[in-house]
């Protein structure tokens, strides 16, 4: 059995000394993994609708993929996951370019944990129908896999369009990290 640590960057966890300390430490100790989630904005009222929220407008939340990237410069071996990344917020292309960058940089230990969202209001705020997210998702998905299987790809889908493009380099990982 493998055992992860979600370590958040999330309020004090946002804090860059905190953090490395504590991947430091789990990757010592032996950790598969470390996992960081993401919301990108938080409304400033948020409804009632959601009940009490287990943070304020005001939480510090560190973007998930550049605070990966830091940490692997600060371990050795523990895995570094997205756990999650709101893949339908993000255009799959800057997603891969992100990931690949990632898994390049922590010699193969990147992990792509995506989710849908539940917040209205975040997905308002960037302009993408809260609707559409499980078919951004899927859509997305399959744009990562066949653009880090060789690094080429155009496509023509329902969400996503665009003539054949290049993204080098490609992960370490064959077929990309993990989703």
């Amino acid at each position: 059995m493998r055992y992860g640590v979600i370590l958040t960057g999330v309020g004090p966890m946002a804090d860059p000394d905190r953090l490395v300390r504590a991947a430091r430490k789990a990757d010592d100790l032996g950790f598969h993994s470390l996992w960081l989630y993401e919301h990108v904005m938080f409304p400033a009222r948020p409804s009632e609708a959601y009940g009490k929220l287990p943070f304020t407008p005001e939480t510090k939340f560190l973007e998930p993929v550049t605070a990966l990237a830091y940490l692997a410069g600060e371990t050795r071996q523990i895995m570094l996951g997205t756990g999650i990344l709101l893949l339908a917020l993000r255009h799959p292309l800057h997603v891969a370019k992100e990931m690949a960058t990632l898994d390049v940089l922590s010699k193969g230990r990147a992990i792509l944990g995506v989710g849908l969202g539940w917040l209205t209001e975040e997905f308002d705020a960037l302009g993408i129908p809260f609707r559409e997210r499980a078919g951004r998702v899927r859509e997305s998905v399959e744009v990562l896999r066949k653009i880090w299987a060789d690094g080429k790809l155009e496509y023509h889908g329902r969400y996503y369009s665009f003539a054949e493009v290049t993204s080098y380099p490609l992960p370490v990982q064959p077929g990309g990290p993990p989703i």
